[in-house]
């Protein structure tokens, strides 16, 4: 039976319970960790598989997602030959890769701040015994969902000016309670907003990521919580050169091929996706147009 082509808008559980075609790249996972960078940065085109990767380190790491990840990463390489860390910290995941990188600064800074606020949501419904008690008691005056909760408790302008007032009283409570976790945060698509803002002019740029702006001291705030051991590992996928502004060549080498296609990995997407009986071409031929 020939699998599906996955969608870009895919999540990892979702391309594979609708048969779609996987490229395993966990191997690199034990390439990350013998890199031993505590800070990484993987900048590559799109439609590289960054996200993919990102979202398997996401189940492999997080401890919350132990059970699911058995049955996600079920018969990948990291399944098969698993590391000392797996299932080893508690993972916050902020994805901007849903900003409307099309519309006006002051849209761009609403949708980065509920991306940030949608990333402390999902953590908190992973580790619950953890939810501060002015939450709690917020959810239970309410009786709300508790994605509103959180949305209309941070998403106040008058407690929160800034993005990174949000982050840094989310990371204080973290190191207040001292969780029996070492802390990771994946990033996807931490530079989404500079797609369209590059299209832009240089003042509309610049309003969206100077130093007193939304968003940079958003990251600001996260590398200040890194240094202090609040936050262990960062990782985080880009197109372009990182706004974390830190040095990955390194690591980048050790993940060169972990985005993008070798040559036996386009041949087994060919013979996953392709009916050879219905093509004019052969396998090899067509793998000669793919890579030529």
């Amino acid at each position: 039976m020939l699998k599906n082509i996955p969608s870009p808008f895919d999540t990892l559980e979702e391309l594979f319970n609708k048969n779609c075609v996987f490229v395993d790249k966990t191997q690199y996972i034990e390439q990350y960790e013998k890199a031993n960078k505590s800070i990484t940065t993987f900048t590559r085109p799109r439609g590289f598989g960054k996200s993919i990767f990102l979202q398997c380190l996401y189940y492999y790491y997080d401890i919350a997602l132990k059970e699911k990840m058995n049955k996600i990463l079920l018969n990948t390489y990291i399944y098969n030959h698993p590391t000392s860390y797996k299932s080893k910290y508690a993972v916050i995941k902020f994805d901007f890769s849903i900003i409307d990188t099309k519309s006006s600064a002051g849209s761009i800074k609403i949708d980065f701040r509920l991306c940030a606020i949608k990333g402390i949501s999902d953590f908190y419904k992973r580790y619950p015994d953890i939810i501060p008690q002015e939450l709690k008691d917020l959810a239970k005056a309410t009786e709300t969902t508790f994605d509103d909760v959180i949305e209309t408790y941070y998403f106040n302008d008058d407690k929160f000016k800034q993005t990174a007032e949000i982050l840094e009283e989310f990371l204080v409570s973290l190191k207040e309670q001292k969780i029996p976790y070492n802390i990771m945060v994946l990033i996807n698509e931490n530079d989404n907003f500079t797609n369209g803002v590059l299209e832009q002019d240089k003042g509309f740029l610049y309003g969206v990521v100077n130093p007193s702006k939304e968003i940079f001291s958003f990251y600001k705030t996260l590398l200040s919580y890194h240094h202090e051991g609040v936050i262990k590992k960062i990782f985080s996928v880009s197109t372009f050169k990182s706004i974390l502004n830190v040095d990955t060549k390194d690591t980048d080498l050790v993940l060169n091929e972990a985005a993008g296609f070798t040559k036996d990995e386009v041949l087994q997407v060919i013979k996953e996706t392709v009916e050879p009986t219905l093509c004019k071409s052969s396998i090899d031929e067509l793998l000669d147009i793919i890579i030529s």
